[in-house]
């Protein structure tokens, strides 16, 4: 069963997945999976060939999310991990709503250490993204 997240524990496991990858790390890019209402041109997974790629999917595989629950959540929206009933399963509303903030900047070719400074700011500062 997977730890379920709080802000705090999300936070501390956003920092370890920058710390393993480096701040200037910036998720893989999958044109195939481009958004037909949205600018990007192409857009990171959560999963690809059977791990995890993007922030958000090692953060939940770290706190024992199986990344074949992940496969079936897979989307090109940020706004999927506040929307998706299964991720209300993995983290409380504050993680989820830094989670999309991070999914956001890093789909958007934001380095991965920058993209949870700005997720943090984001959400300690008022922000809302529901």
């Amino acid at each position: 069963m997977p730890e379920y997240l709080t802000y705090v524990r999300t936070v501390a496991l956003l920092r370890e997945v920058v710390a393993v990858f480096g701040a200037d790390h910036v998720a893989p890019r999958f044109p195939d999976r481009a958004h037909p209402d949205d600018r990007r041109r192409d857009s990171c997974r959560y999963v690809v060939d059977g791990e995890p790629s993007c922030l958000v999917a090692h953060v939940l595989t770290r706190a024992g999310v199986d990344v074949t629950d992940l496969e079936v959540v897979e989307s090109t929206s940020p706004d999927n991990v506040t929307v998706s009933p299964q991720f209300a399963a993995w983290a409380d509303g504050p993680s989820l709503h830094l989670l999309a903030a991070v999914q956001e900047e890093q789909d958007n070719g934001v380095p991965w250490g920058l993209a949870v400074r700005h997720g943090i700011e984001f959400i300690e500062g008022g922000g809302d993204r529901g």
